[in-house]
């Protein structure tokens, strides 16, 4: 009975810590809200080497965003349409705008 016991007692407890290891994972994928409020909006994101690309916001998690129908310029360049969707590194995106 005791042996039961502590059975259901640490099985519990690895089902709880995976639980939670699994929750916090999902929730570092997720946008924030202001971002996901975004989704379907045109955006214009400016990288920090100065390239800009604008397009439609179709998804974004923490470390990139995907625009669709985008195009994008290099300062002083006449814009290039992108074929296909655009993925942009997070960490290489110096702001972006919501016209």
């Amino acid at each position: 009975m005791i042996a039961t016991i502590a059975l259901l007692t640490s099985m519990t407890a690895v089902i709880g810590v995976g639980v939670a290891v699994w929750f916090g994972q999902w929730r570092e994928g997720r946008p924030d809200k202001v971002i996901a409020d975004q989704y379907r909006s045109r955006v214009v994101v400016t990288m920090v080497d100065g390239e800009t690309f604008a397009g439609m916001l179709d998804s974004a998690d923490k470390t990139h965003i995907r625009l669709l129908d985008a195009e994008g310029a290099l300062p002083g360049k006449d814009p290039q349409k992108v074929d296909g969707a655009l993925i942009l590194p997070r960490g290489r995106v110096s702001y972006w705008q919501i016209p």
